[in-house]
């Protein structure tokens, strides 16, 4: 049986590739939904995203304290 061979990353990658990181997609749509929600429910952007980070920061501590 034949070992298959594996590429390289460079063989992977295609040189002229126009499409945007994904760290960049991520971040365009977290904007838009912080403006839409900030916008829906009367807040400023940042108070909304102090919100949800306090919210996620106990929770995950909550989490963390229960193992």
């Amino acid at each position: 049986m034949k070992k298959a061979g594996y590429k390289n990353l460079d063989q992977l990658l295609v040189e002229n590739e126009e499409r945007v990181s994904l760290s960049t997609r991520v971040k365009k749509n977290t904007k838009s939904f912080l403006d839409s929600e900030a916008k829906a429910r009367h807040l400023t952007v940042s108070s909304l995203a102090a919100a949800i980070l306090d919210d996620y920061a106990n929770t995950f501590l909550k989490k963390k304290k229960g193992k």
